[in-house]
């Protein structure tokens, strides 16, 4: 959230056209979108806290390599993989905290995530503005990089076994269980045929 009011103008600052501004933009959510319907498998395969530190590194690399770029198209390139890593993390956040919810208290759990995304969103680019006119886009970058890295410094150490080993962990409590594992392909196609979801699909997209 703290970059997206810097990172047009810095894009603008690269040389680049209103046109390729809005590609570079719009291109995390497209590979947000589409990473989440594939994640999804890896995410029920892997353990929790391992799929959160890969989207923690990647999406930190990502946002640090901003700072280091000089052309358009390289801004292009790490907006991806940014979006990439974004595409795992979320997703896994969400089901680490569903799968630590008592039974019952999965609702609430999603509300307390929610809410944070929202304070995010809230303060995020007040913050990002303030920074950016301040200290520049490119120490903003860094500063956001490093606090992802850090993040994931945080999850390996409050979970060395499970990040390491690679397991889903069984939790206590846990509210609900991994389907069965599909291939990734498969699992998209499922996901877009569920009949309950279909409204919610075009909800959001339209």
């Amino acid at each position: 959230m703290a970059q997206l009011p810097i990172l047009a103008p810095y894009a603008v600052s690269l040389g680049t056209g209103a046109l390729f501004t809005g590609i570079i933009l719009g291109s995390y959510s497209l590979v947000n979108m589409t990473g989440n319907l594939l994640a999804g498998p890896v995410i029920d395969t892997y353990d929790r806290r391992f799929t959160i530190v890969a989207g923690l590194l990647t999406a930190g690399f990502a946002v640090a390599g901003y700072a280091a770029v000089t052309r358009p198209w390289q801004l292009l390139l790490v907006r991806l993989v940014h979006g990439a890593g974004g595409a795992v993390l979320i997703p896994a956040v969400f089901a680490w905290a569903g799968d630590r919810s008592r039974s019952g208290e999965v609702g609430r759990s999603m509300g307390y995530a929610g809410a944070a995304v929202a304070v995010a969103a809230t303060i995020g680019p007040a913050l990002g503005g303030i920074g950016g006119a301040r200290l520049g886009p490119e120490r903003v970058f860094l500063f956001l990089g490093a606090l992802l890295w850090t993040t994931a410094l945080i999850v390996i150490v409050t979970g060395y076994r499970e990040v390491f080993t690679g397991t889903r962990g069984g939790y206590p409590g846990t509210a609900a269980q991994p389907g069965p594992a599909l291939r990734p392909l498969t699992a998209v196609r499922e996901v877009l045929r569920h009949p309950v979801l279909a409204g919610s699909y075009r909800a959001v997209l339209g």
